[in-house]
């Protein structure tokens, strides 16, 4: 079985180019969710079968919610689930702080890059 991630992220475009680049680096079930409603479902849906995930992305400019009060509620649930959170003016140093304090593994500034991705994914 290969490991599941997890993508989160309101911009279709973005979630393609994450793929893209994961699956370039090994064999992962991706599953793809574009608001933390859908998130929270796909968590529950993973817990009741048993096939929890691995890693997730998340990145902190979503819409219509604040990426950090997600953030909080996915670790309430997922205490060892592996997150990295992705952004673009959003990963502040507050931001950053506080991901670290909640256990984020990594983050990915947008647009995404290959090579950082990469990066940060394999250091895990």
């Amino acid at each position: 079985m290969y490991p599941k991630i997890l993508i989160c992220d309101d911009v279709v475009y973005s979630r393609t180019m994450l793929k893209n680049i994961l699956d370039q680096i090994g064999q992962y079930i991706i599953v793809e969710v574009e608001n933390g409603k859908e998130l929270i479902s796909e968590l529950l849906k993973s817990r009741e079968t048993g096939a929890e995930f691995s890693y997730l992305f998340l990145d902190l400019e979503l819409r219509r919610e604040d990426g950090i009060s997600l953030l909080r509620e996915v670790r309430k649930m997922e205490p060892l689930l592996k997150i990295f959170l992705s952004g673009g003016i959003s990963l502040t140093d507050e931001n950053i702080k506080k991901g670290i304090d909640l256990g984020v593994k990594g983050f990915v500034s947008k647009p995404y890059k290959s090579k950082h991705v990469k990066t940060i994914f394999k250091s895990v």
